[in-house]
Order: C-alpha cells, then structure tokens, then sequence
C-alpha cells in the first residue's frame, strides 16, 4: 500500500492547500507552553512509528473563556463517507483521518491475518498525547478514534481517555457522524449505534438529516436564530458524555481540556448539557422531592455554564448546544448572556405524586398514586382534570356548566403553560374545541396565546403529527381539530381529508413490457405534462378534463403513467436530497415558499392516483 494512497494525501504531502488551513489556531494562550522535544506539526515523510503531542496545562490556572481558538491541537481533516465509495471504505477512512503516520498505514496491511475484535486494539487506535501539569500532579490524555464495532461504516467512536499514574481518572465519548452517506435515510439509519444519536436526530433532523425548520423559522423556537442552514450539510460530531470520576481532579480544567480534543473540533458539533449530570441523581436521592429537583435543576445549570463556556450556543430553542469551528459563524457574536435560555417549568402549577408513595414495584401503589394525583389535579386545575378523565360530549356538558369564577376560570393554565384549547386540541376533542371557538374564544385570545415552547394551540397540534414518507393518515379528530384550530370550522366531510391507497394493477405492469404498446404508453405521458404546465394537480379527473383527445384512454392507463411518474420523481429527490436538482429550475420555481409535505410522495400518490368511476366524477 503506499504512503497516501487517496488524492487528498498526496495533496498535502506536496505540499498542496490544506482544506482545513483556515481552521488551525492562531492564537496561542500565554498560559500554554509546549514541549519543544516534540515534533507537533511534521512535514516530513520518515514519521516515526509512535507520534505524540504534548501540552503543558497548569491545572489550577484559570483556562481561555475559547479554548476552541487556542488549542494546540493540529486540524484532522474528516471528509464526507460517500454511499459510492462505502465499499472500499477502509482506504476511505485513510483519507478521512490524516494521521500523516505511514507505520499505521503498513501496519494494516501486516495485521490482515489477525482479527482482533478489541475497538482498541493499536492497529485501530489514532491516538495523541497530552500531558497536563499541575503543581504536583500529571495527566495524560489519549484519544482514539475507532470504527463502529457494529460495522456502521458511517459512524466513528471518538474516546478521550485521562488517566492519572495507574488508574484513569476522567473520559470523554463521541461520535463522528458522515451524513452524507445516509441522508436518505438518516433518522432510521441513527436509530441503530445507540439510542443517544437517535434521540439527537429525531429532535434537531428531519429524516433527510435537515434541521427541523422550527429552528430557522418560527418566531419564538428560532431561539437566537444564528443556526440556519449550514447545519444541513457537512459531518457532525455528537459529544455524549464528559465524567471525571475522581472527584479531587474536578475543577482542574480536565473536562474542558477533554471537550476541545481535535477529534471533537469538526465542522458542527452537538452537545446535550444533561447528559453529563448523571451524579446529580445520586445526590437527589436521599433529599425530599423539592430538594432533589433543586440539586438537579443546579447540575443543569453548572452544565450549561461549562458548555457555554467552551463557545456552545443553543440550538434554536431546543435542548442541545451547538459549536461551529468556522469562526465567521454568527454564534460567535453571541455573548454568554444573550444565549437564549428556554423557560422552565412553572413548578407551583405542577402535580408531584406524594412522596410517601415510593414502591413503584407494586401495582397497587401506582395506582394509588395515580388516584391522588388525579384528585390534586381535580382541585387545582378542574379544566385539565375534566379534559383528561371525560369523553368528549361529556366534556362539552361539563364547560356549559363549570363555574367561571371558579379559580383562574377559562384562563387555566398547566405547568407548561397550555391553556384549555392547547389541551382539547391535542387530546383530539372535536366537540369541545368546537365549543370553546364558539363560546368562549371568540375573540382568539385562547387560539393566539403561547406555551413556555412557544407555541400557539394550532403549532402545538402541529408539532405533534410527524411528517414520514410512508404517512399512513391521520385520525378523523386530528384533522377536524386542526381545521377548528385554523379555519374556526370543521371539514365538510371525512372524503375530503382522506384518500384510498391504491397499486398499480399486475395486468398493466405486463403491458408496460410489450413493445407493441409502448408507443401507447410514452403517448400517455403527455397529459400529465399539460396538466402540469396548466399549474393543475395531476389528478385522473383533470388529465382528462384538459386532454380531450384522450378520453377513450382507460382510467387504469392514466393512474399507472400517474404513478411511474411520482415514483421516478421520488427517487430522484431520494438521490438528491440536498436539492441539488432544482439549481435548474430557479426561474420556475421563483421565491416559493418551503413546505413541509414537499418531500411526502406515499401522500401525493395516493392523493392523486384515487379511483374515478367511468363517468369522470
């Protein structure tokens, strides 16, 4: 195997541009010294075997308010995993990791024969050297990256390991994520490794690996709004967990000195500030239930101030923190303070299960706790209660006859901040919201006020139905609540919001292959064109209202042309989902605003492809 066996190696050893000169410090901490014995940033071809960086760090010194700007570390540059070149991923990763180290390149060739199932194993270990110094203690840090033992050719584990004489005193655990690779199917593919990554993806991602628009666009979840749409592209790197499990070298800079390894310093990285507050449970757990919210509620805090404070900022509204190397990023020009920081829950308007009710292995005692808190939430919020323990007609006797002077009234509102039509809405009640629209919200204060998420009756229901490709529908009360919610009346009938799944019949899939009709069958292509020039939907009823010539032509020929079409424009979004094939169409498509069913083919076939009878009804 040579020394650089994909372009981008020999590039730089030419002495060609490095991709990632624009990222590298340039400034050093006057605080930071480093050991001149050592070669950091070597040109050389002859690379010794075992290559190692050291930094000097007093550990009782206060550290960089952006040690990501003054890290010492060389740039690793990680390239996209592309799904063409996945199966000769291994020269692949070669690239991806610029070790500049030939010993590990001719070590995998030596090492074929011998399968070692260790992740950490020296042939798959690329590991850097710290040493952090302080008045009388030494640490060390080494970091690995390894491929996924679970064969995830997309995902790399990062591990940063400090260890301290002979034990390990400390760690740090990511990912390394090329979504490139499967941003078609991205959300199911980062449920697999780890329920961390799915969990990540579903709440920042669509399924294409897109941020959630929310995030972008709406008024109150776009936080401070510096994240957009660079986060659609590129790798990203998930930082799952910082623990220093010696508790006499926390507050030493150790953790920070973790979090700012090379491996950690990709083009976006996400970090979840709960995730690292695991210890605070232990010392909840001998407290009284207001006391251990309060230890975890200040372990949140301390995370969030240490994120912060490593150039973090807030993902729109959301739980996560995301850092960006390029330092023209708008979230640079955010100071710790102007982070946006979500609102908590009202706490004196939450319903706590009494304390002495702790046997949670007996079904008894859950039940038990159940009945009392449904009794709390009777006294307290009798909205909420009836909205959760009524059917819905029920429900509707119940507001023409409950007392508005009674509490807080129609003005209720849970710990969330929902007022009464937040929660008949999601809860699907049809006839109750009917009633609350007509009786006591006439004049939308309910229907415009916001939950501590920010989001209006109408955007909470919405939030709630998931948009898939293989959208199934949704039930009759969803729909009729979400017109309530944003047209103030019902749908006329459930024909209109839903539509019958049909196939291509199997006698016309054998026609498709008879040469004979093919002519035919390009010819039925055309009407679909005309309609679609006409800004018409490409339903059965309009290719023929449109193209009189082709009313002799079988209902079952158009709907199969219909659907060949929608499929072929399904993969070929599939193929390009960074939209790279609208480039072309600019001037068609002009300032069109995005919508949220843009990519949702299973509801468009079914939509359009319906049957018709024979007297074009």
């Amino acid at each position: 195997m040579s020394d650089f066996p994909t372009k981008a190696h020999g590039k730089r050893k030419t002495g060609g541009e490095n991709p990632a000169s624009h990222l590298k410090p340039s400034n050093i901490s006057k605080k930071t010294k480093i050991d001149s014995s050592e070669k950091i940033f070597s040109t050389e071809e002859d690379v010794s075997p075992v290559k190692c960086e050291k930094t000097i760090i007093d550990l009782t010194a206060e550290h960089s308010a952006s040690p990501f700007t003054s890290s010492l570390v060389s740039e690793l540059v990680f390239e996209e995993f592309d799904e063409e070149t996945h199966d000769n991923f291994d020269e692949y990763r070669e690239c991806d990791y610029d070790l500049d180290d030939k010993f590990k390149h001719e070590s995998d060739d030596d090492d074929d024969d011998d399968d070692d199932d260790d992740d950490y194993s020296p042939k798959n270990i690329e590991t850097k050297v710290y040493i952090l110094k302080g008045m009388t203690a030494q640490c060390r840090l080494s970091i690995h990256v390894t491929k996924d033992e679970e064969d995830n050719k997309w995902l790399d584990n990062i591990r940063v390991e400090c260890s301290h004489k002979d034990g390990w005193v400390g760690r740090a655990v990511g990912s390394y994520i090329h979504r490139q690779g499967i941003k078609s199917i991205f959300l199911s593919m980062m449920e697999l490794p780890r329920y961390k990554t799915g969990e990540m993806a579903g709440e920042l991602f669509n399924k294409f690996g897109c941020l959630l628009r929310k995030f972008e666009e709406h008024v109150m979840q776009r936080g401070t709004g510096v994240w957009g749409a660079e986060m659609d592209v590129g790798p990203l790197v998930l930082l799952e967990e910082i623990e220093i499990t010696d508790k006499g070298f926390r507050r030493k800079g150790l953790g920070r000195a973790m979090a700012q390894a090379h491996p950690f310093r990709r083009l976006h990285v996400i970090a979840r500030p709960d995730w690292i507050i695991d210890d605070s449970f232990e010392a909840a757990y001998d407290k009284s239930s207001r006391e251990g919210r309060a230890t975890k509620r200040q372990a949140l805090d301390s995370a969030i101030a240490f994120y912060r404070s490593l150039g973090f900022r807030r993902i729109g509204s959301s739980i996560y923190f995301g850092f960006s190397v390029d330092p023209k990023h708008k979230a640079h020009s955010i100071n710790i303070h102007a982070d946006y920081d979500t609102p908590r829950v009202d706490e004196e308007l939450e319903i706590f299960d009494d304390e002495d009710i702790v046997d949670t292995s007996s079904m008894h005692s859950l039940d038990e706790a159940a009945k009392k808190r449904l009794a709390k939430l009777k006294q307290r919020l009798p909205l909420q209660h009836a909205i959760q323990t009524l059917s819905d007609v029920e429900l509707v006797a119940f507001f023409k006859s409950f007392d508005n002077k009674n509490g807080s009234g129609w003005k209720e509102i849970d710990s969330h901040h929902n007022n009464v039509l937040h929660q008949t809405g999601c809860a699907y009640k049809v006839y109750a919201t009917k009633w609350l629209i007509k009786n006591i919200d006439p004049e939308q204060e309910l229907a415009q006020a916001r939950n501590i998420e920010g989001l209006t009756p109408l955007e909470a229901l919405q939030d709630e139905f998931d948009t898939f490709d293989e959208l199934v529908g949704l039930p009759f009360g969803a729909i009729a609540c979400l017109s309530l919610l944003k047209y103030r009346y019902l749908p006329s009938s459930p024909l209109n919001t839903q539509a019958l799944r049909l196939n291509v019949p199997k006698d016309l899939t054998k026609t498709f292959r008879q040469k004979n009709h093919q002519p035919r069958i390009i010819k039925l292509f055309d009407p679909i064109i005309k309609v679609l020039d006409s800004n018409c939907v490409p339903r059965v009823h309009n290719l023929k209202t449109l193209s009189a010539t082709y009313n002799d032509v079988d209902d079952d020929d158009l709907k199969a042309a219909l659907a060949m079409t929608i499929a072929y424009a399904k993969e070929n979004f599939l193929e390009n989902c960074d939209h790279s094939f609208l480039h072309d169409l600019v001037d068609e498509i002009g300032e069109a605003k995005e919508c949220k069913n843009d990519c949702v083919f299973e509801l468009v076939h079914r939509q359009c492809c319906w049957n018709v009878s024979k007297k074009g009804q």
